[in-house]
């Protein structure tokens, strides 16, 4: 039974447990010793009934006992020969059995290895899945330090657009400044003629000058 039911789990692909494995060897194991044992001892019987066939049959012939003795014989050797049918058809069962019993232990055998290679296949799955999350954090550690990269890239370019500003408005003022400077000695100069007599003066002697050329 418990072989049977190992049968129909490993074709169904449902983990079969080692312990099951090693009950199912052991009980074939003893199936197997108890019936080459018994074939044994119907091998060691029927020779003793062909031992004792022979022994009847020459009684049977060659002896000169009373009818009733022979009769008796006659038939011990009908019960004889009947227990050798018997005795090899029970033979010939147990051989059968023992040709199952060794089938059920090749598929045994070919169950173990499908469950070392199962054991084998999950211990390489365990490693690439080790494998996967090792490069998975390896993966986050990168995107991290990327992300704190860009970050401090995005503060630098913050702080030189702020520079910038600030060179911009400094350079605004001392263009304005510097306007400034060149435009005031022009009204300062013209400010001062005004008010100076001798410029006056000379101004009207210029232009009178200007206008007696003229006439």
């Amino acid at each position: 039974e418990l072989f049977q039911k190992i049968s129909k789990t490993t074709s169904s692909n449902i983990p079969v447990s080692e312990e099951e494995i090693r009950k199912v060897k052991e009980e074939n194991e003893r199936l197997r010793k108890t019936n080459r044992a018994l074939i044994e001892k119907l091998n060691n019987f029927q020779q003793k009934i062909i031992q004792l066939q022979l022994e009847n049959k020459n009684l049977r012939e060659n002896g000169e006992g009373a009818k009733e003795a022979k009769e008796e014989l006659g038939r011990k050797a009908r019960e004889l020969q009947d227990m050798e049918r018997r005795l090899e058809e029970q033979k010939n069962a147990l051989e059968e059995k023992e040709m199952e019993l060794n089938i059920q232990l090749m598929k045994i055998k070919e169950i173990e290895k499908d469950i070392i290679r199962q054991k084998r296949q999950i211990t390489k799955l365990e490693i690439l899945h080790e494998e996967g999350q090792q490069e998975n954090e390896r993966q986050q550690e990168e995107i991290a330090i990327l992300k704190e990269d860009r970050y401090k890239q995005q503060e630098q370019i913050r702080q030189l657009e702020l520079k910038q500003r600030q060179g911009d408005e400094r350079l605004r003022r001392l263009e304005e400044r510097l306007k400034q400077i060149e435009e005031a000695p022009v009204n300062k100069t013209k400010s001062i003629k005004s008010r100076d007599p001798k410029f006056r003066t000379t101004k009207r002697l210029l232009g009178q000058m200007y206008n007696s050329e003229i006439t």
